[in-house]
């Protein structure tokens, strides 16, 4: 019978002693070590007198009921205990001691998880609050900046860390948050501004180059956080439809006046929608540029190193292209000014 743990060994132990006083010393069971974390047990080798045949019969199914409890002691085994190999120093096989630390129950308070919940909580709003204010003083930062290549990385980059600042608030397969939409809208505002600005910006054949990069960045961007805010809508979207459908549904209501409630679903559905036609204009916008201003080997970079960045891919993913991004801009323009 081959037991793993010293909490396995006294579980046989025990219910043995409890048949018979005598009996666990009458069968007499010694310990070879076999393998690191793994002991066997052996029969100590007894004359023929010393244990008749009907008590040998009894120790084989004592034996077989204890081997049941080993199951039960396995269970509750939660660290490995330790062997101290000592020898005697007589000529006689030595035994076997054994140590062992006390297996101690450790019991949580029922509120434990919920207060690393709240603990998370309260350290991701912090962190979003950082990044929140960092982006407002890149911001200020790109406002100062008379070069407008770099104006433009430090605006994108003061988007890209309102973004952050969402995703910190924002919990994934959980509703958006109010804190986290103003977030997402501050990226949004502020990218649609720069593209705005930087679209017809008069500079150089070198700073164009670097001007349609970002400006793909940023529609991209941009086409990404429409539709994060379109699917942040979907509840009111689905209800909106409902009672749009609800009143044309009926002929007879066509010429009476519209209701409020049915005029306020209209109005609503039609600024959400908005968000999802404009991200798919803007993502087609951003690709036709790639082609037209020849960035293809530039973006076939990122895409060797993270992958492609599809519409439907997260926030987190964007902000790590775009970073890398910037980085590579910023690093080309370095090596650029050195030669």
């Amino acid at each position: 019978m081959i037991v793993h743990t010293l909490g396995e060994y006294d579980a046989v132990k025990s219910t043995l002693q409890k048949e018979g006083a005598n009996l666990w010393d009458n069968i007499g069971v010694d310990t070879m070590p076999v393998s690191p974390g793994k002991v066997e047990f052996t029969p100590k080798p007894q004359k023929p007198t010393e244990l008749p045949m009907i008590k040998c019969s009894l120790n084989l199914d004592l034996i077989q009921k204890a081997s049941t409890n080993l199951k039960n002691a396995a269970k509750r085994s939660s660290e490995r205990n330790m062997i101290d190999h000592r020898t005697t120093g007589s000529n006689t096989p030595s035994r076997r001691k054994f140590f062992y630390w006390p297996i101690q129950e450790v019991t949580q308070p029922t509120q434990s998880i919920q207060n690393v919940k709240e603990k998370n909580v309260q350290k991701n709003s912090k962190s979003g609050q950082i990044h929140f204010k960092t982006a407002i003083q890149l911001t200020a930062l790109a406002d100062k900046e008379s070069d407008i290549v770099q104006q433009f990385i430090f605006y994108l980059k003061a988007a890209m860390h309102f973004v952050v600042a969402g995703l910190f608030i924002d919990h994934p397969g959980t509703p958006c948050s109010k804190e986290a939409q103003s977030s997402y809208k501050e990226a949004r505002k502020l990218i649609k501004w720069i593209s705005k600005k930087f679209e017809n910006q008069e500079c150089s054949q070198s700073q164009g180059k670097y001007i349609s990069m970002l400006l793909v960045l940023s529609m991209k961007a941009q086409a990404m956080l429409d539709l994060n805010l379109y699917k942040s809508k979907d509840s009111e979207v689905k209800k909106d439809v409902i009672t749009l459908n609800g009143h044309f549904a009926n002929s007879s209501q066509m010429a009476a006046p519209v209701p409020l409630s049915t005029y306020s679903a209209l109005l609503r559905h039609h600024h959400n929608v908005g968000f999802l036609q404009t991200s798919f204009d803007l993502w087609d916008q951003a690709d036709e540029m790639v082609f037209r201003t020849h960035s293809e080997d530039f973006f076939i970079q990122l895409e060797h190193q993270f992958g492609s960045l599809t519409l439907h891919c997260s926030l987190r993913k964007l902000v790590l292209i775009v970073s890398t991004a910037i980085k590579k801009i910023e690093k080309d323009r370095k090596g650029c000014s050195t030669k």
